[in-house]
C-alpha cells in the first residue's frame, strides 16, 4: 500500500500568536493592526476553549473565564490583558496580568482605543489601570443656590461701600446737581451745553461698539467650538468609514457615508448662520476656502454613498460555486457605471480644487494623498467594467474556452495549457462552469496534426494538441488554434478565449485570505504556499486518466468564489482593480469571436496582440504630447518571448533582469545590444532539480541583421540561431538556452536596426513588449550618440549626467514605450 506523503512547507519564519476574544468592532480593528504588524491572528466572538498557545491574549469582559484561558493557552513568556468595557465587574488583580477598565467604547475612537490597550500590554508594570470615560452632566442651579448667591452678593456691597461723611459726600457729587470736583470745574469751563451731550453721546457710542464687540468674538468662539466638536465627530467617522471600505464591509461603509454626511450639514449650518450674521466674514479668502472645504465635503459624501450603494446592490450573493442569485442585471451594471462616472468626476474636481487651497493647518497633502489612489481604483474600475458587460452581459447565452496557464512552466501566451474549463454565462449570469485536465480531451484527437519545429525539435513530440496550442506568442492566433483543436476532440465551439495565468489565482488570494480545501484534508492555500501547495496536491500520487489535477483546481475556484461574498465583506470592489491590474500585466488575456467586441478589447491592450511595428501617439492626463507617431519618427521594437520546454516548473525558481543598449553611430547605423541574466535557484527541499530548458525568441523589426548571440561568453553558430520572419513587420532570431539549478547563464544578442538615424528623424522610439505570465524584472534602457545628435526623453527622466547617453531604469510589469525627441 502506497502511503501518502506528507505535504511538507519551505522553511518559514515562525510568527508571533495571538487570541482575541469578544469586543466587537475593536477586537476587530485590532485583528487588523496585529496583522499588519506579522501576528498569526485567532478571533472568537463568544469564548469556548481552545487548543495551542498563544504569545498574546486579549480578553474583552467575561473575566470569569480569564484565569482558564491564561493557564491553558498563554505561553511561559507570553503577555495577557483583560479588557472591561462595562461597568466595573469588580474581578480582582492579578499579579499575574494586566486589566484596563476602558467603560463605554462610544466615547472612543477605535485607533485611539487600540492604542491604549497595546500600550497597556506592552508597559512593564502589572496593574490595574481605570481609564473610564464619563458625559459631562451640567447642573441647573436650585433656588436655595440662588439665594445664598443673593446673600453673598449683598454682603460684598455692604463691604465695599465709601466709609466718607454724609457732608463730605454731599459736597463732592452736589445734591443739587453742580459738581464742586476741581476737575469737573475746569472740564465744564467755557462749554456749551450741546458740546457736553456730544461728549456724553460719543462715550455710549464707544460703550456699546465695545459690547457688540465683545459679543461677536464671544458669538464667533462659541461657534468655532462648535465646528470644532463636529469636526472631530466627522474625522472619527471617516476613520470607521476607512476601516470598513479596508474590510470590505460595504453596508457599514455606506451608513458611515451617510453619517459624515449628516455631520458635514451640521457644521454647514453653523458656517452659513456666522457668514450671514456678520457677512463682511465672506469675502476673507479663508473663510471662502472654508466654504470650499465643506461643499466639496457634501459631494464626496453623497456621490460615494451612492456608488458604494450600487455596488452594494449588484454583488453576487453565493450560496455554492456556481449558483448566482439574479441581482445583477445589465441596468443595474450600468447604473453603477453612471453613479462611477459622476463620484470619479466629483473627487477628480475636488483633487484640483484643494490643491489649489492656501488655508493654515488644513491637511492638504494627506488629503490629496488619501484620495490620489482612490481616483486611480475607481478609474480602473469604470475602465473595466464596460468591457465586462460586454462580455458577461449578453442577452443570449454565451460559452468561453477558459485555458488555465500554469507560467510557471512558461509558454508564448503565458504558460503550459494543464486545464482548461468551459464556461457559459447569460445576462450576467454564469449557467454553467466546469474544470477539466487537458490530456482528457487530447486524448480523443483523431488524426495528426505536425507541431511547431521547436515542439518537435527540443520536446520531441510528434504530434501537436491543445496543451500546445498557443505557441503563437500572438494570444488571438493561440486562441483561434485551441478553438480549433476543442472543435477536433470534443466536437464543442465557443464564442470567445480567455486565457488565465496562475499569477491571478496567488493576487485574488491576497485579496480574498487563505482557504482551506476540504476534499484535501483541510489543506490551506494562502497566497505564499500558493504554487507549491497547487502543484503538489495536482501532482502527487498522479497517473493518467486521474482527475486530481481537475478536482484541485475546481475545489480552489469554489473556495475563491465563495470568499468573494463571505459574509458582511463584499470583495468585487476590491477585486475589480486585481483583475484590471492582471489585464495590463497579461496574467489576463481576452480573444471574442465578434469584431466590433474584439476591436474594443484590442484598443485597451488586453487581447495579447503583437503590435505592429511603428511609432505611437501618447499624451498625459493634461494633454502633453509624451510620443508622436509622425512620419518622421524613427521606430524600433523588441519582444523577449521564452517557452519552457523542460517539461517541469522550473520558472518558479527563475529571475532574470534585462538590460537593452541602443547605439547611434556617426553615420546614423543604429546597433543593439541585449543582455539577459538568467539564474535558477532550484531547490530540492521543494520540487527535484529542474533544469531550465528555454526556447527562447527575439523579436525585431523586419530585416534586422545578426550579428552574434552568446551564452556565458560563448558563441551560438548560425545553424543553431533560427531567423524567421514573422507577420510583415518583425524578424525572429530563436535558440535553446539551458540553465541549470543553482547556476546563472548570461545571454547576449546583438544585431543592426534596418533603419539609419538620419537628418529628417525628428524621433525615436522603443516599443518593449511584455511577454504574457513572465515575473517581473528590472529593466534597463540606454541609448548612446554622437556630438551631432542630441536627444531628450519625452515621457521618462534619463538619470545619465551625459550629454551623448540616455540611461533609465524600469521594470517588464507592462509594455513599455521609449520614446526620444531630437533637439
Amino acid at each position: 500500500m502506497v502511503r501518502k506523503k506528507t505535504v511538507e512547507s519551505v522553511q518559514e519564519t515562525q510568527l508571533p500568536k495571538a487570541l482575541i476574544v469578544n469586543g466587537g468592532s475593536i477586537s476587530s480593528y485590532l485583528v487588523d493592526i496585529l496583522d499588519e504588524r506579522g501576528c498569526q491572528v485567532m478571533k472568537l466572538e463568544l469564548y469556548s476553549p481552545t487548543n495551542g498557545k498563544f504569545d498574546y491574549i486579549f480578553l474583552f469582559d467575561n473575566p470569569t473565564f480569564a484565569d482558564e484561558i491564561y493557564e491553558k493557552n498563554l505561553k511561559a513568556a507570553g503577555k495577557f490583558i483583560l479588557i472591561e468595557t462595562k461597568e466595573d465587574s469588580g474581578f480582582p488583580f492579578r499579579q499575574k496580568f494586566k486589566i484596563l477598565k476602558v467603560g463605554d467604547t462610544s466615547f472612543w475612537s477605535l485607533p485611539e482605543l487600540a492604542d491604549k490597550i497595546l500600550r497597556t500590554l506592552f508597559s512593564s508594570a502589572h496593574t490595574t489601570t481605570d481609564l473610564r470615560r464619563k458625559p459631562v452632566i451640567s447642573a441647573k442651579p436650585t433656588k436655595e443656590m440662588e439665594q445664598d448667591f443673593s446673600v453673598k452678593i449683598k454682603k460684598e456691597e455692604t463691604h465695599i461701600k465709601p466709609k466718607i461723611s454724609p457732608t463730605a459726600y454731599s459736597k463732592l457729587h452736589n445734591l443739587d446737581g453742580e459738581s464742586t470736583h476741581p476737575l469737573n470745574a475746569v472740564n465744564l469751563e467755557n462749554k456749551t451745553p450741546s458740546a457736553v451731550v456730544e461728549k456724553k453721546h460719543r462715550f455710549s457710542f464707544k460703550k456699546i461698539l465695545l459690547s457688540l464687540t465683545l459679543i461677536i468674538i464671544g458669538f464667533l468662539l462659541m461657534l468655532i467650538g462648535l465646528s470644532f466638536l463636529y469636526f472631530l465627530k466627522v474625522q472619527k467617522t471617516f476613520t470607521s468609514l476607512e476601516y470598513h471600505f479596508k474590510s470590505s464591509n460595504l453596508a457599514a461603509a455606506i451608513s458611515d457615508l451617510r453619517q459624515a454626511k449628516d455631520e458635514i450639514n451640521s457644521i454647514q449650518g453653523v458656517y452659513d448662520f456666522s457668514t450671514n450674521l456678520i457677512f463682511p466674514l465672506k469675502n476673507i479668502s479663508y473663510v471662502e476656502e472654508i466654504g470650499t472645504i465643506l461643499d466639496l465635503a457634501k459631494k464626496v459624501t453623497e456621490g460615494g454613498a451612492e456608488f458604494t450603494a450600487s455596488v452594494l446592490e449588484i454583488t453576487p450573493q453565493v450560496s455554492g460555486f456556481g449558483s448566482v442569485t439574479d441581482n445583477i442585471s445589465k441596468d443595474k451594471l450600468q447604473e453603477v457605471e453612471r453613479k462611477l462616472e459622476n463620484f470619479d468626476a466629483i473627487l477628480i474636481d475636488s483633487k484640483g480644487k484643494i490643491d489649489k487651497l492656501t488655508l493654515p493647518y488644513f491637511p492638504k497633502e494627506r488629503v490629496l494623498s488619501n484620495l490620489s489612489p482612490v481616483i486611480s481604483k475607481l478609474t480602473s474600475v469604470y475602465e473595466f467594467l464596460p468591457v465586462f458587460a460586454q462580455v458577461f452581459f449578453q442577452d443570449t447565452p454565451k460559452i468561453y474556452l477558459v485555458l488555465f496557464q500554469n507560467n510557471m512552466e512558461l509558454r508564448p501566451t503565458g504558460g503550459f495549457i494543464g486545464s482548461y474549463g468551459l464556461l457559459t454565462v447569460a445576462s450576467g449570469k454564469i449557467q454553467d462552469f466546469k474544470i477539466e485536465d487537458v490530456y482528457t480531451a487530447d486524448g480523443q484527437l483523431k488524426g495528426h496534426v505536425d507541431p511547431p519545429v521547436p515542439i518537435r525539435k527540443y520536446l520531441q513530440q510528434p504530434h501537436f494538441f491543445l496543451r500546445d496550442s498557443n505557441f503563437n506568442p500572438d494570444f488571438a492566433i493561440s486562441s483561434v488554434q485551441a478553438s480549433w483543436f476543442l472543435q477536433k476532440e470534443l466536437g464543442k465551439n465557443v464564442d470567445g478565449v480567455i486565457g488565465v495565468n496562475l499569477s491571478l489565482a496567488q493576487k485574488i488570494m491576497q485579496v480574498v485570505g487563505p482557504i482551506k480545501l476540504s476534499d484535501f484534508g483541510g489543506e490551506e492555500i494562502t497566497a505564499d504556499n500558493f504554487f507549491y501547495k497547487v502543484h503538489y496536491l495536482s501532482q502527487d500520487n498522479f497517473f493518467p486518466g486521474s482527475t486530481q489535477k481537475k478536482d484541485v483546481l475546481t475545489a480552489l475556484a469554489g473556495g475563491i468564489f465563495s470568499k468573494l461574498t463571505e459574509g458582511s465583506k463584499n470583495n468585487f470592489l476590491e477585486l475589480v482593480p486585481v483583475v484590471k491590474q492582471s489585464l495590463e500585466e497579461k496574467n489576463i488575456l481576452i480573444y471574442l469571436d465578434n469584431p466590433p467586441l474584439q476591436k474594443i478589447i484590442e484598443d485597451h491592450g488586453w487581447a495579447g496582440r503583437m503590435v505592429k511595428v511603428a511609432c505611437v501617439e501618447k499624451k498625459d492626463e493634461n494633454g502633453k504630447l509624451l510620443a508622436s507617431n509622425s512620419d518622421s519618427c524613427m521606430s524600433d521594437y523588441l519582444s523577449i518571448n521564452e517557452a519552457n520546454l523542460g517539461v517541469n516548473k522550473a520558472n518558479y525558481f527563475i529571475s532574470k533582469s534585462i538590460v537593452l543598449e541602443k547605439k547611434i553611430a556617426d553615420d546614423g547605423i543604429v546597433t543593439s545590444s541585449i543582455t539577459i541574466s538568467y539564474e535558477n535557484t532550484n531547490s530540492t527541499v521543494v520540487l527535484s532539480p529542474q533544469i531550465y530548458t528555454n526556447y527562447l525568441r527575439v523579436f525585431v523589426p523586419i530585416g534586422s541583421k545578426l550579428i552574434s548571440v552568446t551564452l556565458n561568453g560563448a558563441a551560438y553558430s548560425p545553424q543553431d540561431v533560427d531567423t524567421e520572419n514573422y507577420s510583415s513587420d518583425k524578424t525572429s532570431f530563436g535558440f535553446l538556452v539551458k540553465i541549470a539549478p543553482d547556476n546563472k547563464g548570461v545571454v547576449k544578442i546583438a544585431y543592426t536596426l534596418p533603419r539609419t538615424f538620419v537628418g529628417s528623424n525628428t524621433s525615436y522610439q522603443l516599443f518593449y513588449q511584455k511577454q504574457g505570465g513572465d515575473k517581473n524584472s528590472p529593466l534597463i534602457f540606454s541609448m548612446t550618440y554622437p556630438n551631432k545628435f542630441k536627444f531628450k526623453p519625452l515621457n521618462f527622466s534619463s538619470s545619465s549626467p551625459s550629454d551623448n547617453e540616455i540611461y533609465y531604469t524600469t521594470d517588464t510589469s507592462v509594455d513599455r514605450v521609449f520614446a526620444l525627441l531630437k533637439e
